[in-house]
């Protein structure tokens, strides 16, 4: 069955869409950073870093690709670990390339480009 929407198009959106997430990644890890660094504020009360772990939490569900140590509690033993995920925005738009049928790209991408001329109303 042949698609009716133009899979460049929709792979050119993804690679920008791409391009926009990279911009933001770096602020938001900073972001992060400061939350954690917030945290060890003296007689800080536990509901606020609470809050400051959902935030960065939030971030790193998003974004993804934090790198971070940290402790986590493990059969009574603490031990530090670091984790390289892939964030919810990344996962989106590598959904969003999959649903693009691969015949039909590579057919689209041989196709010549059509030249977009605007149409203007004749004023007789």
């Amino acid at each position: 069955m042949r698609i009716r929407w133009d899979p460049v198009q929709v792979m050119e959106a993804a690679d920008q869409l791409e391009g926009h997430v990279a911009k933001i990644v770096k602020p938001l890890q900073r972001a992060c950073k400061t939350a954690e660094e917030a945290k060890n504020i003296p007689h800080l009360p536990d509901y606020v870093k609470q809050r400051l772990t959902a935030v960065m939490f939030d971030i790193e569900r998003v974004i993804g690709g934090v790198e971070r140590t940290g402790y986590r509690w493990d059969g009574g033993k603490s031990e530090s670990y670091t984790y390289m995920s892939e964030g919810s925005l990344q996962r989106g738009i590598e959904s969003l390339r999959k649903q693009v049928p691969e015949d039909a790209l590579k057919e689209a991408k041989s196709q010549p480009a059509l030249l977009k001329i605007p149409c203007h109303g004749n004023s007789s």
